[in-house]
């Protein structure tokens, strides 16, 4: 039996089947609850930014986002305002600070929720497309592997609101004609997607050209329901912007980013999360057999086998799936449905890292591409959806032919070897692996400057998330060039905090951590800062002293 039939035998398994993993998912994500602060939790520098607008909005300060741009004169504090955040994070962590939660305990209870929900919500989907056995592998990639490695609470809650937009959309893709109340509901969906992230906008297009070439209403309500949808997204989108705009203060809408069309320059190695995104991350399988080549193989052969065996495995599985199957059958027009959302917002990601790249770095080193699996990923479930069911038509089906049975031991050995793998490093890094046990520098900052007095100050430390997230805005991130420094002057006395890491791993926004290094063991030095305290064996050192007041071009 295929596709939506499903549905009706397997509504009470579905339901049972959700509670478990749901109760599964909340067990595992215990840790991330009890845990002090955000040790369990990876927040990048954007969200970190984000929440201190929200402390700076508790305190009745209204919301700022606020970034630090290096000044000519070392006393004086400059704040630049980056204005391409949406405010998501921030009206969500706002509303349940309402309720009387710490900022980061509300951060995390969101978090939670978007997990949860999400897994609910993509079981509920899945359902309609998977028989049992398919069903239980799904919710257990759920549980172990789809529901981990956000950076971004917008990332959790744009996965948590897809499956609740697929169900909606195909209801409208499905039916004869299309209503005003589900065309409605589909709009509201999509602009709550872009309030937690503007990119959300290309899920208006997508389904407008889902409605097309799959939807089965008549071609003029087709095409109205798909004008309505864009042109709903686009004015939505305007407004937010215009919302960000007021808030954020003056200053231009992306600061530090350069025109220009670098399309043939952009590496190849950038494709990658591309590729993994659409084989939805291998179903889980590139770590556990990256490290099983690796017990035989060099690192380098290792990787190559990891990416290339799910991808042909999966690749023939598809194409039989597609061979074998009717024209209407459900999962193909979910398949093309999830296909074209792939796409499209591939186009775009390919369009902005084309168009933009960021000042003082090579040519499409962007948030484009390069993050592509990070923005790709509340596709990888839908992606996995289809996967799933074409792999268990080779386990189930009839194995004819030499070339049958070796795709079917192919699947048997690569779920043998990812389910335990996937599962085994998830319980081992939620309740075996310590979280940071380690005192952050931030936090030794803000009980020195307590203990001290010290009122006039400025940090300078690579990795600002710690400091933003303690509500400090004086965490630079970038450190003064020896040039740069020597031009400097200082009409004040301010104690200066410099964190030297040696630790910090080469990013495409980071491409030369080392010389970051020296150039914060250059400000320590001609600062005349003394060595405050050590972390992981000398791998990160805090300087600080009082800088005294001195003229332009007489530092050494």
């Amino acid at each position: 039996m295929d596709g939506c039939e499903n549905r009706f035998i397997n509504d009470r398994f579905a339901v049972r089947l959700i509670v478990a993993a749901c109760l599964l998912l909340l067990a595992l994500k215990a840790p991330m609850f009890i845990a002090a602060g955000l040790s369990r939790v990876p927040v990048g520098k954007d969200d970190a930014s984000l929440l201190q607008a929200v402390e700076y909005s508790m305190a009745g300060n209204g919301f700022f986002i606020v970034a630090q741009v290096k000044e000519t004169d070392l006393f004086h504090v400059t704040y630049d305002y980056p204005r391409t955040q949406a405010p998501g994070t921030m009206l969500i962590t706002r509303a349940l600070c309402g309720a009387g939660l710490q900022v980061l305990v509300a951060y995390k209870l969101a978090r939670g929720i978007a997990a949860l929900l999400g897994a609910a919500c993509w079981l509920l989907l899945a359902r309609l497309f998977l028989k049992r056995i398919e069903l239980v592998a799904f919710a257990f990639l759920i549980v172990f592997y789809f529901s981990w490695g956000w950076v971004k609470l917008g990332d959790a809650a744009m996965w948590c609101l897809a499956p609740i937009y697929f169900l909606n959309l195909l209801h409208i893709v499905n039916s004869e004609t299309v209503t005003p109340v589900r065309l409605a509901t589909l709009v509201l969906i999509i602009c709550a997607c872009e309030i937690i992230w503007l990119g959300g906008a290309y899920l208006a297009l997508a389904a407008g050209i889902s409605l097309l070439f799959v939807g089965k209403a008549p071609l003029r309500g087709r095409l109205l329901a798909g004008g309505v949808l864009v042109l709903a997204a686009g004015v939505w989108s305007k407004t937010i912007s215009m919302a960000v705009a007021a808030y954020a203060g003056a200053g231009a809408f992306s600061p530090g980013i350069s025109m220009g069309f670098f399309l043939f320059d952009i590496p190849m190695r950038h494709y990658l999360p591309v590729l993994k995104a659409f084989f939805a991350e291998g179903l889980g399988a590139w770590m556990p057999l990256k490290w099983a080549f690796g017990l035989f193989a060099s690192q380098d052969a290792a990787r190559i086998a990891a990416l290339g065996a799910p991808v042909l495995v999966l690749s023939a599985a598809g194409a039989g799936a597609v061979k074998s199957r009717e024209p209407g059958s459900a999962v193909l027009r979910f398949a093309a449905i999830a296909g074209i959302h792939f796409a499209m917002l591939f186009c775009v990601l390919l369009a902005l890292s084309s168009m933009f790249t960021q000042e003082g770095a090579e040519h499409a080193q962007v948030n484009g591409v390069i993050q592509a699996d990070r923005y790709l990923y509340h596709l990888a479930p839908a992606l996995a959806i289809f996967w799933i069911a074409a792999l268990g038509r080779i386990v189930a089906g009839p194995a004819h032919g030499a070339a049958r049975r070796v795709l079917r031991l192919a699947v048997i050995l690569l779920a043998g070897i990812t389910l335990p793998w996937v599962a085994a490093h998830r319980v081992r890094s939620e309740f075996v692996l310590p979280g940071r046990t380690g005192e952050p520098a931030a936090v030794f900052v803000e009980k020195h400057r307590a203990a001290a007095g010290i009122a006039e100050y400025k940090i300078f430390d690579i990795l600002t998330k710690d400091h933003w997230l303690l509500g400090d805005g004086r965490a630079y991130k970038n450190y003064y060039e020896p040039e740069y420094l020597a031009l400097t002057r200082n009409s004040g006395p301010v104690y200066v905090y410099v964190v030297v890491r040696r630790n910090v791993q080469k990013m495409p926004h980071r491409p030369n951590p080392q010389l970051s290094t020296e150039h914060a063991l250059n400000m320590a030095r001609a600062l005349k800062l003394k060595k405050l305290k050590e972390w992981d064996r000398g791998q990160v050192a805090l300087y600080g002293g009082l800088a005294a007041p001195y003229a332009q071009g007489s530092l050494r």
